[in-house]
């Protein structure tokens, strides 16, 4: 039995006492944790799947399918912006991706061509779907920190310390928005998705070409078009999408050919601009490229030592210089800011973190259906590829340059945790699964590439199918604006909501009242110049606030955040109660969806009649 074998067995061993254990102690849990098991289960078939020969030659066909299909998408996203329609049309598009990169005759700028294109236009129609897309609200103040920086022309105007040391992004937004004369909004979510959609695939392929076979790269490369986080950070554009790309660009350079002056200058201007980029990225990405710099010092790696240790080794060191020519007030903001980060995994609280005002608690789905839902398949398929991908590689396969791939693979290895759903949630770990996708991808690429074997009833081959399934229900899984039934948060404003926010900021402009009102809308506000808003005091009996109150009400279509920190509460309010509650008080201002009501010092009551039956 090889070593791949021996470790898929060990993983099945493993998940069915986790599974077993959990069965005993949370029923519940346990049920819905079977996914994983069940992931090892199918890993252990694509394995003894593996061998087989395609005969899918496309000539580049699937690529002008795919070009054709991605403009259709686009069209449809103008005139008929129905979201879920085209997350479904996107299978078709995925159909064609797959065919291309497993084409026999498979050229490396065909499956390129086509992987940047379908990554393009999934981010491309949800910006176009979507109205004014805010994500988590770290666009709403990216947004709002490029236009002080245009109208103003001054850094100063940022009103944030550490994004006045880190200015990167907002000159990039500033210039391309005076360039094109496009709002800051469109500017930030277009040069995002484009450069990502871009250089995303294309520095996966070119790095890990150095070391699997051109058909493995190019199927590493498809791999972030299929994962959650690459698709949300595309759009959802901060710091941290433009800092992913330093971190690819580096690793191109780095596996890219044998160390030169000149090679060395450029991947020293790379960590130069990630160090004005993004904190938070640069010191993930020293922690990353100092594990690549360790594996590499071991002993059966020293022909490949050299270069990569000096490069990388550039690389962290350039932004650690830049940060200590700032001074020590410099690395005192970075330690502030990611001890709130990491302090947020494992902190615990006494605090009231939800709320419920005219609801109760909903009941989820029985756990046996949340294993027929799209975030189950999701997490079943990519669970199950990267194990086979791992499986291969302690197989030490003679196509694969086991010596280089190495750290970057063992990196991917250590992520995979990250990568997956289990019981236990860090509120960071969206950004770390965003930063290990370079590395996710190898392993998870490596396992996909494999599965070659036609399907004889549809005539192509299983690579394709999983493709196909995974990138479809991604999709689902990464849609946060399609609910609206008081069970997720509010991830965009359509056209209308953000016309009546604009005028209810033109109202607040003209008044001299105190005006009070929650996370978002407050952020909103200020985007709108506003920036004399305070924070309601939240308990279990309602709002508590002077002077007027804005509110919206859609607020009860969401969970509403309240507070002022990074981790919020959550409130979960009724349409009931809220009507009961604006019509209780004195209305100062309504556009009859939104409005300003004078609450004095008074609190808004959580009443019994004002809850609704569900």
């Amino acid at each position: 039995m090889s070593l791949g074998s021996k470790f898929l067995y060990f993983c099945i061993v493993g998940a069915t006492l986790v599974v077993s254990t959990l069965l005993f102690l949370a029923p519940v849990i346990g049920i819905k944790a079977s996914y994983g098991l069940i992931a090892c289960l199918i890993s252990v078939g694509l394995f003894r799947f593996q061998r087989g020969t395609t005969q899918t030659f496309t000539d580049g066909r699937a690529t002008k399918a795919t070009l054709i299909g991605c403009f259709a998408s686009i069209a449809v996203a103008i005139v008929w912006p129905q979201r879920v329609l085209l997350l479904l049309g996107f299978a078709v598009i995925y159909l064609f991706v797959g065919l291309e990169v497993f084409s026999d005759q498979q050229k490396s700028r065909y499956g390129l061509a086509a992987v940047s294109s379908l990554f393009f236009t999934t981010g491309a129609t949800k910006f176009l779907t979507t109205g004014f897309y805010f994500g988590n609200g770290d666009v709403i103040k990216h947004v709002k920190f490029v236009q002080a920086l245009t109208d103003t022309g001054t850094l100063h105007s940022i009103q944030s310390s550490t994004y006045q040391s880190f200015p990167g992004l907002q000159i990039l937004i500033t210039t391309i928005s005076q360039t094109t004369e496009i709002t800051a909004y469109s500017a930030l979510i277009l040069t995002g998705l484009f450069l990502s959609a871009i250089l995303i695939p294309t520095c996966v392929f070119l790095y890990s070409r150095q070391f699997f076979t051109q058909q493995v790269a190019l199927t590493a490369a498809v791999v972030p078009l299929l994962l959650v986080p690459t698709k949300f950070y595309s759009v959802y554009v901060f710091p941290q999408t433009i800092g992913l790309l330093f971190i690819l660009t580096a690793l191109v350079l780095i596996e890219g050919g044998n160390r030169t002056p000149r090679r060395t200058l450029a991947i020293t201007v790379v960590g130069v601009g990630l160090s004005v980029f993004h904190h938070f990225t640069g010191l993930v990405a020293t922690i990353l490229f100092a594990l690549v710099i360790g594996v590499s010092t071991m002993p059966h790696l020293r022909s490949v030592r050299e270069n990569k240790t000096i490069l990388a080794t550039a690389f962290i060191l350039t932004p650690l210089s830049v940060w200590a020519y700032r001074g020590q007030s410099f690395f005192d903001a970075i330690i502030i800011n990611v001890t709130g980060v990491v302090m947020g995994w494992f902190g615990s609280s006494t605090a009231q973190t939800a709320f419920y005002w005219g609801r109760t608690p909903t009941t989820a789905k029985t756990p046996f259906q949340s294993l027929l839902t799209p975030d189950a398949v999701y997490f079943t398929g990519i669970l199950a590829i990267s194990l086979t991908g791992i499986a291969l590689l302690l197989n030490r396969r003679p196509d694969i340059n086991y010596r280089r791939a190495l750290p970057y693979a063992l990196i991917g290895v250590l992520a995979l945790p990250l990568m997956i759903k289990t019981p236990i949630t860090l509120k960071s770990q969206f950004r770390f699964q965003h930063l290990a996708v370079p590395f996710f991808a190898l392993i998870t690429g490596l396992g996909l590439a494999s599965q070659r074997r036609l399907i004889k009833p549809i005539g192509v081959p299983l690579g394709v199918v999983l493709i196909v399934i995974v990138g479809t229900t991604g999709g689902f899984v990464g849609a946060d604006t399609l609910t609206h039934n008081g069970t997720s948060e509010q991830h965009s404003f359509s056209d209308s909501e953000f016309q009546q926010i604009q005028e209810a900021s033109e109202f607040a402009r003209k008044s001299d009242q105190s005006i009070s009102t929650l996370w978002v809308s407050s952020e909103m506000m200020e985007l709108f110049g506003i920036n004399r808003i305070s924070r309601p005091r939240i308990s279990e009996k309602g709002i508590t606030s002077s002077g007027l109150l804005y509110y919206r009400t859609n607020w009860s279509d969401h969970i509403v955040k309240a507070g002022t920190s990074v981790y919020l509460v959550s409130i979960h309010m009724s349409g009931n109660w809220l009507q009961e509650t604006v019509n209780t008080t004195n209305k100062v201002y309504t556009t009859g969806k939104t409005g300003y009501v004078w609450t004095g010092t008074t609190t808004t009551h959580n009443t019994s009649s004002a809850f609704d039956t569900e």
